[in-house]
């Protein structure tokens, strides 16, 4: 399922609502309030037309908007960044609650816990990982707990296939910290991080095997038609009010 906005002034208001809070895609929120302030109507809507000037400036907008989304790293560039990322260090002090909202906030859209066996021992080991496009974000992410960054390797059957690049964390104790830390702002991911805790307190086999086979039936869900009809159906019963509730309850 997807959301979007259309109406041109609802974007305006969503654009200028984010822009404080943002660090990832701040330039692409600044590209579009400009294009917005700068266009005079949504193009494409009934007996609207616009001048060739503005034809010119919207087209000259078209790269402008995909060249942040389709940004290949250079050799130059990734080894920057390795060199960034093999010079943070764990700061390892307490930072403002807005940083860990803000982290929930990336690890509620983005972020992996589930469970594997060891192939080794057969033992059952909790991971936690975090991909994304953008390894700048990922670096405060070892700042802020610690952890490993690397670049996912392209795979040859995707030729459009973006860099990406992995934040993991390995130490159990690192791994309880997070999960605390993020606990109190989640929630999309609220279960799966309560259970990586109920995970990383017990000893007994069996139940790690549960709660790793849990994790994966969450991580592989899939709505059911009858399910996106009534998801569809509440959603088109919502107005403002009710929404700002649903998103508080969620």
């Amino acid at each position: 399922m997807g959301w979007h906005i259309g109406n041109r002034y609802e974007m305006k208001f969503f654009l200028e609502t984010i822009l404080p809070y943002s660090i990832v895609k701040k330039s692409q929120i600044l590209l579009g309030l400009k294009f917005l302030e700068k266009t005079t109507t949504s193009k494409g809507g009934r007996g609207t037309t616009i001048s060739s000037e503005e034809q010119k400036f919207r087209e000259s907008y078209i790269d402008k908007f995909k060249e942040p989304k389709h940004h290949i790293y250079t050799e130059d560039e990734i080894k920057h960044i390795k060199y960034l990322i093999n010079n943070t260090t764990h700061s390892q002090k307490e930072f403002d609650e807005t940083v860990y909202a803000y982290i929930t906030g990336f690890f509620d859209g983005e972020g992996v816990v589930g469970a594997y066996k060891d192939k080794r021992d057969d033992s059952i080991l909790l991971y936690i990982s975090l991909p994304n496009t953008n390894p700048y974000v990922l670096i405060g992410m070892k700042q802020v707990f610690d952890g490993n960054i690397y670049i996912r390797k392209k795979p040859e059957k995707y030729p459009d296939w973006r860099q990406q690049w992995i934040w993991n964390i390995t130490d159990k104790d690192k791994k309880e910290y997070l999960l605390k830390k993020i606990l109190p702002y989640s929630i999309v991911k609220k279960q799966q991080i309560e259970l990586g805790l109920k995970f990383l307190k017990t000893n007994d086999y069996q139940t790690k095997v549960l709660i790793a086979d849990r994790l994966k039936e969450m991580k592989d869900i899939e709505y059911t038609d009858e399910e996106i009809k009534i998801l569809n159906e509440q959603i088109k019963e919502m107005n403002v009010d009710k929404l700002q509730k649903t998103m508080m309850d969620f």
